[in-house]
């Protein structure tokens, strides 16, 4: 009974709902009730410095004229505690299976709750044995690549995020059903509540996960529908629909599709992975996003609703990317491995018919990533790395809250960061 239960537990892991270390103290097991309780933690934190350099275009629109040709650097001390860090919780009854999970800094499950300690996974599973798997709850969505397709520590684990690599932690509401290794899975990326109207119908996601002995790869999308609610319209405006800035009160839709593939040789010792994808206002639902790091820890997201308030008439129009991302490691010794990551996505506006002033020129993004894992001691792990950002582009897209071009932007960041699992 024992090692069912462990199935049913390895069983719901495959799917991708769980992200957190492998690692655990078990709090409780009944062989004979088939039931186990266990807790976990991740502690991680952060030290390093950073640098960028800055040279502005000179095609600024009247915002920053007073900056055209200019350049502009800085350098900078990092440290700190990873927001990521979390506490969690999981049991397993016969073929029922939950998972909660504490983070420091987390969404809420319900809309307007965007920060402070909440739920990161909030589920719960059921095994129908070989006729599948159903979860309800928070965690992550099936149309993101796992995690061990990036490995890159900064901006939250997600360092590889707008630089060519699509989020590889996306946790949402959804109720999804899995079978032999095909996901499909109903996502509610905004959940009001019972007494009030939902601002968009579910999002559908899907996804193939195939694990080999020395080769996996998951190929998957998304797509969501948002439609306009005269219920919620006041003077002309759908001021509740969560895209209304993006289809300027119309319908609209928003879609991504990938694939990441990972292959291990040499006796497992070398691995490279990969993914590339491709997506329409998928930043909507946060999936895929555009960064600009300006040496730091921690990427700013352009090219979203909030910095395209800046542009003329962007909401007549869709935001395009494309990205590719790759990675190479080789275990050095049983406590020490090497890892390059390379990265590079395009993002650009095509603007609806009639649009004026929007730029089509595509903003550009690379990168580079050195890291050198060594775990000291098991559950510990000291990560060096070093990252190098670039960004590029011609016109009046937007850089930061105070900077409204961008002209050519190099970031290098090097940071340790240390992280404890139990």
């Amino acid at each position: 009974m024992k090692s069912f239960a462990k199935k049913v537990m390895l069983g719901v892991g495959a799917l991708g709902a769980l992200s957190s270390p492998v690692v655990a103290v078990e709090v409780y097991n009944n062989d004979e009730k088939n039931t186990k309780v266990e807790i976990y933690g991740s502690v991680r934190g952060y030290v390093g410095a950073s640098g960028y350099s800055s040279t502005l275009s000179t095609q600024a629109n009247d915002d920053s004229s007073s900056l055209n040709g200019s350049s502009v650097g800085t350098a900078s001390a990092l440290y700190g505690l990873q927001t990521n860090s979390r506490l969690g919780l999981r049991a397993t009854v016969g073929n029922l299976f939950a998972n909660a999970e504490l983070g420091l800094n987390e969404p809420g499950i319900v809309s307007g709750v965007t920060s402070g300690l909440n739920f990161r996974h909030f589920y719960g599973a059921y095994s129908f044995g070989s006729a599948g798997k159903l979860i309800f709850g928070k965690t992550n969505t099936p149309s993101i690549p796992d995690e061990f397709y990036s490995s890159n520590v900064l901006n939250f684990d997600q360092g590889a995020v707008g630089y060519g690599s699509l989020r590889t932690a996306s946790r949402h509401v959804q109720i999804r059903y899995s079978i032999a290794g095909f996901d499909i899975a109903l996502v509610q990326d905004t959940v009001a509540l019972a007494t009030t109207v939902n601002q968009a119908i579910p999002r559908l996601a899907l996804a193939y996960t195939y694990k080999g002995e020395t080769t996996d790869f998951k190929i998957g999308g998304s797509y969501k529908y948002y439609y306009w609610d005269p219920r919620t319209t006041v003077g002309g405006q759908n001021n509740n629909d969560e895209a209304d800035a993006r289809f300027g009160g119309k319908d609209g839709s928003a879609f991504h599709v990938f694939l990441a593939g990972r292959k291990q040789m040499l006796e497992k010792k070398f691995f490279i992975s990969g993914q590339v994808s491709y997506g329409v206002n998928a930043d909507l639902y946060q999936e895929q996003r555009t960064g600009l790091n300006v040496g730091g820890y921690s990427h700013s997201e352009i090219f979203n609703n909030n910095t395209l308030g800046a542009i003329e008439a962007i909401q007549n129009g869709n935001v395009q990317r494309a990205g590719f991302y790759a990675e190479s490691g080789y275990i050095l010794s049983s406590s020490l491995k090497a890892v390059l990551g390379v990265g590079y996505q395009a993002t650009w506006l095509t603007p609806y018919a009639g649009a004026q002033n929007v730029n089509e020129n595509p903003y550009h993004g690379y990168t580079v990533m050195m890291q050198l894992p060594f775990n000291p001691q098991k559950n510990f792990t000291i990560t060096p790395q070093i990252s190098w950002y670039g960004s590029s582009s011609t016109g009046s897209y937007p850089q930061s809250t105070n900077l409204a071009t961008v002209g050519h932007i190099n970031s290098i960041v090097g940071v340790m960061r240390l992280r404890y699992d139990f």
